[in-house]
C-alpha cells in the first residue's frame, strides 16, 4: 500500500503598490479615538522631540472600526501579544 504525499497549494499572492518616496516615521505614542455616532476610528501618531517636552503629531489616519479591528488582529498575531480584556464597569460585552 503506497501513500502519496499531501499536496497543498501555495497561499494567494497579493501585489501591493508601494511608494518608495514616502518617508518612514518613528513614532513614540499613539492616540486612538472612536466616534460614537459613526463607526470611524482616528489614529494619531506622535513623535518625541529630543531635548524638548513636546510630542508633535506626525501622522493621522482615519478608518472604519471594522478595518481598525483587522489591523489590531494582525498586529496581535504578528507580535504574539494578546492582552486580556480589562475588568470594570467600562467593559462592553
Amino acid at each position: 500500500m503506497s501513500s502519496s504525499p499531501e499536496t497543498t497549494s501555495p497561499p494567494e499572492q497579493i501585489h501591493l503598490e508601494t511608494n518608495d518616496a514616502l518617508p518612514t516615521l518613528w513614532v513614540d505614542n499613539l492616540r486612538f479615538s472612536v466616534r460614537g455616532d459613526v463607526p470611524v476610528c482616528m489614529l494619531s501618531f506622535y513623535q518625541a522631540v529630543f531635548g524638548q517636552s513636546c510630542r508633535p503629531e506626525v501622522i493621522r489616519l482615519a478608518m472604519s472600526v471594522r478595518h481598525a479591528q483587522s489591523v489590531i488582529d494582525i498586529m496581535a498575531r504578528l507580535l504574539d501579544y494578546y492582552p486580556a480584556r480589562p475588568e470594570g464597569p467600562e467593559t462592553k460585552g
